[in-house]
């Protein structure tokens, strides 16, 4: 697979690394204001990055931050491509300890060393199949979703990795990723329990996402 973009985020875990690849080497960059767009051998891929909203945390949660990158995803042509996106720790530090913590709609997977504590999320294959009949849900993908063992994203041991699904040309795909940030603490509603403000701030839903990135751009969506 060939690295076509990556990006890096600091964190108190160390750095993280988005990136896309693909099968084929092929890729223009096109600059465009305040967002990232890859011509690809066969795909045309929109990233819009924003901050992800906070206010609506439950009472007593907080973070550090919270980043968010929406993935508008068109099939340009009829070549085979395949593209495959990820978002990892690039070198865990020994004390770092890593694990899935999946909810309702939402695959994600939780870093802490004590200290700090890191979740990243992405939308699981339930929510993909409420959304079968949209405009961004590939005819194959939906047929792949009746599939019981079928999964998009697959939870690594430093990481998510989510491969884009075949597409006809013309066909439409959408996905986010969501990274934050707190100190590792125990909550405040559950003393007992570790808190989960990291968690509830990656389990965000697109339409969130997409007003939070027109707020902060005054921009229409792709």
């Amino acid at each position: 697979m060939h690295c076509l973009f990556k990006e890096t985020i600091p964190t108190g875990l160390g750095e993280f690394e988005l990136q896309i690849s693909s099968s084929s080497a092929f890729v223009v960059l096109e600059p465009e204001e305040l967002s990232t767009v890859l011509l690809t051998a066969a795909h045309r891929v929109t990233i819009l990055q924003t901050p992800a909203p906070t206010a609506e945390l439950p009472s007593g949660m907080s973070i550090d931050f919270a980043n968010a990158w929406l993935f508008y995803i068109y099939k340009r042509n009829a070549v085979i491509e395949q593209l495959t996106i990820a978002f990892s720790l690039k070198q865990p530090q020994p004390g770092v300890d890593a694990g899935p913590d999946t909810g309702q709609w939402l695959v994600a997977i939780e870093f802490e060393n004590g200290i700090h504590q890191v979740h990243i999320g992405t939308p699981d294959e339930d929510w993909y199949a409420s959304q079968i009949g949209g405009a961004w849900i590939p005819q194959k993908l939906s047929a792949a979703l009746q599939e019981d063992e079928f999964a998009l994203t697959r939870i690594e041991p430093n990481g998510l990795s989510t491969q884009v699904p075949e597409m006809l040309a013309g066909e439409r795909f959408y996905f986010h990723y969501v990274i934050a940030q707190s100190p590792r603490r125990k909550s405040l509603q559950y003393p007992e329990e570790w808190d989960i403000s990291t968690w509830e701030a990656v389990d965000q839903p697109r339409k969130k996402l997409e007003e939070a990135w027109q707020q902060h751009t005054k921009k229409p969506l792709p």
